[in-house]
């Protein structure tokens, strides 16, 4: 019963108020991807491919920390050079890249899983660039893919991160607290369990945080 209420997710914050909260678990951003460059019709220039917008995963980072880094919560992606005489097939826009915590399910607004963040490195595109300006598109640049995205952390239970020695050691926290009649929070009970299992910090600070 102890680990359900551990590990059961923070009721849903305005996001406005993020900066106050010791844990977020849900995130969400507008992403685009770059605009394509233009081409050069006289002499059958294509303009570069904008640049698309990536979720990779990290490790040690919280989306808290991915909120502030970015408080506009607006991801966009270079765009694409237009072609010229002197480089007539243009350089592709810049890809940009947003880190978040491993055990991170992408959603539409509709719900819709796009993917999931569970192992470092593990990348999606989120929202492609535009093409560049070919005979096709009458040599103009295309708009990048534009859309919100939700950035939700799933439970530390359903992603594997949680092994049986880990579950022990929370068990052993909570009869602890228990023991001492100490107070806390069990939303920052599990902010500080979920640092440990992410190995930012190790099981002797967890303890000197709940003594202190």
């Amino acid at each position: 019963m102890f680990l359900t209420r551990c590990l059961y997710k923070i009721a849903e914050q305005d996001l406005g108020r993020h900066l106050n909260l010791p844990f977020i678990d849900k995130l969400r951003v507008y992403v685009r991807g770059g605009r394509g460059g233009n081409g050069l019709k006289k002499y059958g220039g294509i303009g570069g491919q904008g640049g698309n917008v990536l979720v990779r995963g990290k490790r040690h980072i919280t989306l808290k920390s991915v909120y502030e880094k970015n408080l506009a919560k607006r991801y966009i992606a270079s765009d694409g050079e237009h072609s010229q005489k002197i480089r007539l097939n243009a350089m592709a826009g810049e890809n940009l890249t947003i880190h978040v915590p491993l055990g991170i399910q992408i959603l539409r607004d509709n719900g819709e899983l796009i993917d999931e963040i569970n192992d470092i490195d593990d990348e999606c595109i989120v929202a492609h660039g535009g093409v560049g300006g070919n005979y096709k598109t009458f040599f103009q640049g295309q708009p990048g893919e534009a859309t919100m995205i939700n950035l939700d952390l799933k439970l530390l239970a359903d992603i594997g991160f949680v092994k049986k020695f880990e579950i022990i050691i929370i068990i052993m926290i909570y009869f602890i607290l228990a023991l001492l009649d100490i107070q806390m929070p069990v939303n920052q009970l599990f902010f500080q369990c979920f640092l440990v299992l992410n190995q930012q910090f190790h099981l002797f600070h967890l303890l000197l945080f709940i003594l202190k």
